[in-house]
C-alpha cells in the first residue's frame, strides 16, 4: 500500500496495554501511564491516527495466548476494523518470543497492519520496514522471553521456599478451612464447614458409599464447597463445576475423604504449569510434593482418617437395584486363595463364592459357595459373643469410639431444621407477593410466571430437605460421639442387628473355607476362632 493511498484512508489504530506481575513496582508500567503514553504520542501526530479501540489486559503475562483483551485486538484486526497497533514497548505485545515473531513477521504484515512500538525498541512498521528486518527486533523478544522465564523461577523459588516452612500459599482456604485474618498463610477451622467434612468421614467408615453421601447432602440442602463459598462472599469458581449448581458430586466426596489437609498436614505443590509458557496445570509425583505436618488444627482424629483411607482400598460393588454397597461388599476372601468373593443372586437367594473359581481357573480353587443369609447369621453371633466377653468389651468401645462422628449432630440438625423452616416461609411470602406485584403493574406477565416457577421449585427442595432432616432427627443416637449400634450394646446388653456400620468398625476381613466355616479378622484384637454357619 502506498503512502498516498493510505493517508486517504486513514489509520485506525488499536492501542495496547498489558501489565502483569513480571513488571514489578515501576510505575511507567501501569496501565494509567501506559495509556496517557500512547494517547499523548497519537495527540502528537496532527491527526494521522484514529483511535479504534483502546484494549488492556491487567494481570496477565506476556506469554498467555488467552488474554482477553489481545484476543479482542486479534479479532479486530482480521475483520480489518484495525489497521495499526501501537504499543508502550514490544513486550507489552508477547514475552513469547515465537508468538512475538509470528504477530510481527507474519500476521500484521499479510494483512497490512502497521506496528509501532514506542520504546524498546523504537519500531514502525510503516516508516521504517528496514528497522522491522534488523537483528534487533528477534534479538530483543529473545531478551523479552527470557525476562519471563527468569521472572518465573524467581517466583517459584519465592512460593517453594513458603511451601516448605508450611506457609499456605493457596488463593482459597480449602474446604473446612479460612485463612487466619492476621495471618492469611495461616489455616484456621471453619466451624461450620468443618461439621459436614466430619460427617462425610463418619457416613463413609459406617458402610456409605461415595454416591450415597452425595444423595444424602444434597437431599439435606447442604451447599457443594464451591457454592459454600460463594456464600461466605468469596470470589470463587470452580472451572469445572457449573456455576449455578448446589450439588455435590462423587468426585468432590472422593477428594474430601483423601486430603491430609484434614489431617492438620499441609500439602502443596501438587499440581504445576508445564512451563513459563504453557499454562496447563498437570499432576506432580507426590515425592515432589510439599508436605508439613501440624502446620494447623485438624478437622478429623488420625484413626477416622486412617480408616476412611483403608476402606477406600476395598473393591465395594453396588448392585445395580441398589443405592448402596452390599453388607459384606469390600469383606469377604477366599480362605484358600485369599481373593476377594462374588455376589450373586440366584431364585430369590443371595451367594457368595470364590473369583479365582468363577473368573480364572476351576482348578485353581473351589466355590467356597455359602449363602448371604447363614453368613449374616454367623458373623452376627460371633461378633455377640465378641462384645459379651468382658476382656473385649474396652478394646471394642474404644474402636467404635475412634470411628464415631461426634456429638452435636442432633443440634446441628435442629439448626438445619430452624434454617430451612425460615426460609421456606420466607419462599412462600414471596411467592404469594408476586401476585400482588403483578396486579400493581410492577411486573411482567411473563416475569411473574417465571418467578412463580422458580419459587415453587424452591419450594418443593424445601420440603423434599426438611423431610430428610426430620428423618435424620429422628433416628437413634448417642451421647458423646458413639454410634447407635454401639449404643444399643451398651443399653441392651445385644447387638440387634448386623449393619454394615458395625463390620467397618469392627471388622477387618471374614474369611470363608470351603467347608462354610467364616473366620473373622477383627480391627482391635486377635481373629476370632471358626464359626460355623
Amino acid at each position: 500500500m502506498n503512502e498516498s493511498a493510505q493517508n486517504r484512508l486513514g489509520w485506525r489504530a488499536a492501542l495496547y496495554i498489558r501489565l502483569s506481575r513480571e513488571d514489578g513496582h515501576d510505575e511507567s508500567y501501569s496501565v494509567k501511564n501506559q495509556r496517557d503514553l500512547l494517547l499523548e504520542y497519537i495527540g502528537s501526530r496532527g491527526g494521522e491516527f484514529e483511535v479504534a479501540g483502546i484494549y488492556a489486559d491487567d494481570g496477565h503475562t506476556g506469554t498467555d495466548s488467552e488474554r482477553a483483551g489481545f484476543l479482542s485486538l486479534l479479532k479486530d484486526v482480521k475483520s480489518r476494523k484495525v489497521n495499526c497497533v501501537i504499543v508502550k514497548d514490544l513486550s507489552r505485545l508477547s514475552r513469547n518470543y515465537w508468538e512475538a515473531g509470528f504477530y510481527l513477521e507474519q500476521l500484521f504484515l499479510s494483512l497490512d497492519v502497521r506496528f509501532i512500538s514506542l520504546e524498546a525498541p523504537a519500531l514502525d512498521s510503516y516508516r521504517d520496514p528496514g528497522r522491522m528486518n534488523s537483528i534487533l527486533v528477534p534479538l530483543q523478544n529473545v531478551i523479552n522471553d527470557d525476562f519471563c522465564r527468569q521472572t518465573s523461577l524467581k517466583i517459584r523459588g519465592v512460593l517453594d521456599s513458603k511451601r516448605r516452612r508450611g506457609e499456605f500459599i493457596g488463593a482459597f482456604a480449602p474446604y473446612g478451612y479460612r485463612k487466619d485474618p492476621a495471618d492469611r498463610h495461616r489455616l484456621l477451622i471453619d466451624e461450620e464447614a468443618a461439621r459436614v467434612v466430619r460427617d462425610i468421614y463418619g457416613w463413609f467408615v459406617r458402610g456409605a458409599s461415595h454416591n450415597g453421601i452425595v444423595r444424602r447432602l444434597n437431599a439435606l440442602g447442604i451447599p457443594c464447597p464451591s457454592a459454600y463459598k460463594l456464600s461466605s462472599g468469596l470470589s470463587y469458581r470452580n472451572p469445572n463445576a457449573r456455576p449455578d449448581t448446589r450439588l455435590w458430586c462423587a468426585a468432590t466426596v472422593r477428594r474430601i475423604l483423601t486430603d491430609r489437609t484434614y489431617l492438620g498436614d499441609l500439602v502443596q505443590g501438587r499440581f504445576r504449569v508445564k512451563s513459563y509458557k504453557v499454562h496447563t496445570q498437570i499432576r506432580t509425583p507426590e515425592s515432589e510434593w510439599f508436605i508439613v505436618p501440624g502446620s494447623h488444627e485438624p478437622v478429623v482424629s488420625t484413626e477416622l482418617f486412617q480408616r476412611a483411607q483403608e476402606l477406600q482400598k476395598r473393591t465395594v460393588h453396588i448392585p445395580p437395584a441398589c443405592r448402596e454397597p452390599a453388607l459384606f461388599s469390600g469383606f469377604l476372601r477366599c480362605a484358600d486363595c485369599g481373593k476377594s468373593m462374588s455376589r450373586s443372586k440366584m431364585k430369590n437367594r443371595v451367594y457368595y463364592y470364590c473369583r479365582t473359581y468363577k473368573d480364572a481357573s476351576k482348578a485353581a480353587c473351589t466355590r467356597h459357595t455359602i449363602r448371604e443369609d447363614r453368613l449374616e447369621r454367623a458373623v452376627l453371633a460371633a461378633l455377640r459373643l465378641l462384645v459379651s466377653l468382658a476382656v473385649q468389651k474396652e478394646a471394642v468401645a474404644a474402636a467404635v469410639e475412634t470411628f464415631s462422628s461426634g456429638g452435636k449432630s442432633g443440634a446441628r440438625l435442629s439448626s438445619m431444621l430452624q434454617s430451612r423452616e425460615r426460609e421456606l416461609e420466607r419462599t412462600l411470602f414471596y411467592k404469594q407477593s408476586l401476585y400482588e406485584t403483578l396486579q400493581d403493574g410492577d411486573l411482567s406477565p411473563g416475569d411473574y410466571r417465571a418467578l412463580r416457577r422458580r419459587y415453587e421449585q424452591r419450594e418443593k427442595e424445601l420440603h423434599r430437605s426438611l423431610d430428610v432432616i426430620r428423618e435424620e432427627a429422628g433416628k437413634p443416637r448417642a451421647g458423646n460421639g458413639v454410634s447407635p449400634d454401639w449404643a444399643a450394646f451398651q443399653k441392651n446388653g445385644s447387638l440387634p442387628s448386623l449393619t454394615r456400620g458395625l463390620l467397618t468398625e469392627l471388622v477387618d476381613t471374614i474369611s470363608v473355607g470351603e467347608n462354610g466355616a467364616v473366620r473373622i479378622h477383627l480391627r482391635c484384637s486377635d481373629p476370632l476362632p471358626h464359626f460355623p454357619p
